[in-house]
């Protein structure tokens, strides 16, 4: 296909984070939003309605913008102005999957339904020759991911996981940062909030996930060792707490399900630099230009053979792209297509990653 072409796709799912699915997608280029399904059929109406309000804002922002009241309006809806690829059409609402997977205009499917419905949504859609795009986690196991890659590489057809804090510009800026940060002394993570339970997966796999692939992304996930304490409460294990000694790094991991607050902390400690980032804050990342540096003392006499100085310096926020994550994410998934296939790096990074939790999760 060529990079001006959009490729006709199917939303599957219309929850909480299906709903930002779908305004991401009213603001692609190489895709157009032909038509939704979700199991609830209360569910599937609110996305038709919304789907109607995006394109009336973008048809007559003023008298839709008079017409709302401000009390009642859905302040999770895009502007007009954020609407680069506004929708034309009138949304379809498939009565089933199966009906997706017939549709032979249907290119991509997006895959935004519960965590153990992941494998088998994906596989049915790349053997009926749709590309998949699937929310984390691409599956529950090592071999269920790789049976999935390995049905669309025989299909020649692209496979993307959305591990969406690696679209941050904010983790990408990290990235490319660390080597002014000296050698790294400690990451330290905190994931917590008030619910959402979930019945298919613990709160590892729904929120430490990303910790753990951010790590993976700036370090490389090599863990040497680990240890878990975790809680459960009505049945479900909401609380953990997660060691990791990794070759080039440790790292403490806090995910919860039970905090009256939301938190989204990553601290990076280096010899030069620490950063706290948080994509909750307006300027995610507040890098301090300080440092814990360890030295021989300088005279033999002293009653310690080493001494730790702090170095202190001052706060800066570094300028960062302003491209949401999930948009970036998509577009990534449209480049893949273009290119064809699905790209290696990914591929393994959602190996080691899957590969992780098991081992952290592991009685």
């Amino acid at each position: 296909m060529t990079t001006h072409t959009k490729l006709k796709c199917a939303l599957v799912g219309y929850g909480y984070w299906g709903r930002n699915v779908l305004k991401a997608l009213c603001n692609q280029h190489r895709f157009c939003l032909k038509g939704v399904y979700d199991s609830d059929s209360a569910q599937l109406q609110a996305a038709l309605s919304d789907f109607a309000s995006l394109a009336k804002s973008v048809q007559n922002p003023k008298s839709t913008a008079q017409n709302q009241n401000p009390h009642t309006q859905n302040k999770d809806l895009p502007t007009q102005n954020t609407l680069q690829n506004p929708p034309q059409n009138r949304l379809i609402a498939y009565t089933s999957y199966d009906e997706i997977l017939r549709d032979d205009e249907i290119e991509a499917v997006f895959i935004i339904t519960p965590p153990h419905t992941h494998f088998p949504l994906a596989s049915l859609a790349l053997k009926a020759g749709k590309h998949a795009f699937v929310e984390k986690p691409l599956a529950r196991s090592t071999s269920e991911v790789c049976a999935l890659y390995e049905i669309a590489s025989k299909q020649n057809l692209t496979l993307h996981c959305d591990h969406i804090f690696l679209y941050s510009p904010a983790v990408v800026w990290l990235k490319d940062n660390l080597a002014s940060f000296g050698d790294i002394l400690y990451v330290q993570a905190r994931r917590i909030n008030l619910g959402l339970f979930q019945n298919s997966v613990n709160v590892i796999w729904d929120l430490a996930l990303h910790d753990l692939s951010i790590l993976d992304f700036l370090f490389g996930l090599e863990i040497l060792s680990h240890s878990l304490v975790s809680r459960r409460y009505e049945g479900f294990e909401a609380l953990a707490n997660i060691q990791l000694e990794c070759k080039r790094f440790s790292a403490n991991l806090t995910a919860s399900w039970l905090s009256p607050i939301k938190v989204r902390e990553m601290m990076i400690g280096g010899t030069q630099k620490t950063a706290i980032y948080d994509e909750t804050k307006e300027r995610k990342i507040a890098l301090f230009d300080c440092g814990v540096v360890v030295s021989d003392s300088v005279e033999k006499s002293s009653l310690y053979q080493k001494m730790v100085r702090y170095h202190l310096g001052e706060v800066s926020y570094p300028m960062l792209d302003d491209e949401l994550p999930l948009d970036s994410s998509i577009r990534a998934f449209g480049e893949q297509i273009c290119r064809g296939g699905s790209d290696k790096w990914l591929q393994e990074h959602i190996l080691r990653v899957v590969d992780a939790l098991e081992r952290i999760c592991k009685k």
